[in-house]
Formats: structure tokens, sequence, C-alpha cells
């Protein structure tokens, strides 16, 4: 018989119902802390935004404890964004500590176009504006640890790997054909 835990974010974790962090993080290791902690040997891993680019360093880290990994518009380690979004982002840091401000910025970017004029408009302000203000807070010293090589230089090997293993399934089945000819 299965059970099931349903965690919804983890303690060091910039989540709204975590602890501001004191110093840094190594998110994929309080996962693996935390699974250890329950007795799960395995789970089934979902993940958003930052939290699927912790899921996929945890997957790419720790294959054996994930049953099942579900991404949902993930960050990705490695993963070079475009000067504009990086743009993006600056505009809305360089304009704290107003936060209001830095709503602003936000909501009028292609990020969050898709809730502006939905009923979930007054939800997304609200989470936007709770971890603004909660990210004021976090220590100037404040660093994110994550697993090197990054994802993305990982899943690049992994799929070249994978091209390269259908490349020969194909030439193998093709040439066996050619030998029935």
């Amino acid at each position: 018989m299965e059970s099931y835990h349903c965690i919804q974010g983890l303690p060091t974790i910039p989540h709204p119902k975590s602890p501001s962090p004191i110093k840094h993080a190594n998110y994929v290791e309080d996962v693996l802390a935390l699974m250890d902690y329950l007795e799960l040997n395995r789970a089934t891993i979902i993940g958003h935004s930052m939290g699927g680019q912790i899921a996929t360093d945890f997957a790419l880290n720790y294959p054996e404890r994930v049953s099942k990994l579900v991404l949902i518009a993930p960050s990705l380690t490695g993963f070079p964004y475009s000067k504009e979004f990086e743009q993006y982002h600056n505009k809305i840091l360089e304009s704290a500590p107003n936060i209001d401000r830095m709503l602003e910025l936000a909501l009028h970017s292609p990020t969050y176009q898709v809730v502006i004029d939905s009923p979930h408009k007054d939800l997304t302000v609200q989470m936007l504006r709770h971890h603004f203000g909660r990210m004021l807070k976090w220590p100037a010293e404040f660093f994110m640890i994550w697993q090197k090589p990054p994802a993305m230089e990982r899943l690049l090997i992994i799929s070249t790997k994978s091209q390269k293993s259908i490349d020969s399934i194909y030439t193998f089945k093709l040439s066996q054909s050619q030998m029935k000819s």
C-alpha cells in the first residue's frame, strides 16, 4: 500500500510560508534531507519556476530517489537568459525598496500578462507583494548553492547520448532491412 505526503514548499525555500533565508541555501540537499527525515526512498517531485529548477537538479543528482518528475515552466541552472529578461529583472531590483514600483514593473511584463485581466490578478499581486517584501529582508550575503555542472550542461550531455543511441538503433534496423532485401 502506498502512502502519500504532500509538501508545499520547504522551510529554506523562498515560499510564502517559509522563514527568510539566513545566509545561504542548498535547496537540492534540503529536499534530500527532508526525504530522508520522512523516510521516503522515492517520490514524485513536482516543481514550478524555481521549484522546477530545484526539482530538475534533484532528479539529475539523485535519480534513484525520483519516481516521477513533473515540471511546470521550470528555470534551469546554466540556462542563458536573454539580455531583455535580465534587464527586466534588474529594473525590478533597482526600484527596490519601492514595492509598488516593483509590482508595477513586474505586472506589466509578458510574464504576468496572462493574469492581468483574469480573476487571479488580485491573488497574483498579493503573492508578489509578499515575495518582494520578504526578499527585501534577506541578508545581503545570502546566496544559493547549485550543483555543478549546471543542469543545462548535464541535460545536453544526456540529450546527445540519447540521440546517438536512437541513431545507432535506426542504423542497425536499416542495415537489417537491407540485408533481407
